[in-house]
């Protein structure tokens, strides 16, 4: 019998599941996808989630950006998601969140978990009551309290999928991102394990079956340069030269 996973429904006695099979690829090379701006992910200084599956390798450029402003330089706007850190050479193999105005030059977040094996991981950057957090997998890495900067995921215009707007070419992922997710609150310990789901892409939990929900892209189109918005507040993005996969 099919499991009735989240996000599934029964119509007509039939099970109309939940299913993940695409994903978003970047190939470092001027590969992402552009969102206008929109209030709906200027956060000011109050609570939010970010969230996301990733999967890559050893990255070529300097600063592989995940989820970032479009701010012309790391000024005071700027916000960035990425693979890091500054220092040691080319190796960015952590995970870390960048805000000009909290922690300037220096993350205000960094994973434990080393992110660049081509394993699939899910990644949650949360801010609660001016703390943030850092979660792979459903487990905290990191935390950060020093002070509370402002964040505008669309900073300067455009929220960026998989670069920033202030590094050029040197701020391109080069790997697979899926079900990019953001929310406008806090997600609790039961709505963070419930978006992870099993533990895979393919068996996530429906980003939709969680209130507050800002945008939601699923990255399912398969073809195309659209990447729709399944929240239902329409903020469809558009693919610069990246493609879709299958799971």
């Amino acid at each position: 019998m099919p499991r009735l996973g989240l996000g599934s429904s029964l119509t007509g006695g039939v099970v109309l599941p939940f299913t993940n099979t695409g994903y978003l690829v970047l190939d470092g090379t001027n590969d992402h996808v552009t969102v206008t701006d929109h209030d709906d992910w200027d956060f000011g200084t109050g609570d939010f989630t970010a969230a996301f599956w990733i999967s890559c390798g050893a990255q070529s450029d300097a600063y592989p950006s995940i989820l970032a402003s479009a701010t012309g330089s790391y000024a005071s706007g700027a916000v960035v998601i990425r693979l890091g850190p500054n220092s040691g050479g080319t190796a960015k193999t952590l995970l870390q969140l960048y805000v000009q105005a909290g922690g300037g030059g220096s993350a205000m977040l960094t994973s434990t978990t080393t992110m660049t094996d081509d394993a699939w991981r899910h990644v949650m950057v949360i801010r609660a009551s001016a703390v943030f957090y850092l979660y792979i997998d459903g487990s905290q890495e990191d935390t950060y309290d020093t002070n509370n900067p402002d964040v505008d995921f669309a900073d300067n215009g455009t929220f960026y999928i998989g670069k920033n707007g202030w590094d050029g070419t040197n701020g391109d992922l080069d790997g697979y991102l899926d079900e990019v997710a953001m929310y406008s609150k806090a997600l609790s310990s039961s709505e963070r394990s419930k978006l992870i789901g099993d533990g895979t892409p393919e068996t996530a939990g429906n980003a939709k079956d969680i209130s507050d929900l800002a945008g939601y892209w699923r990255l399912e189109e398969g073809t195309g340069t659209s990447a729709y918005d399944s929240s239902g507040n329409s903020h469809t993005g558009t693919l610069v030269n990246a493609t879709f996969g299958e799971h």
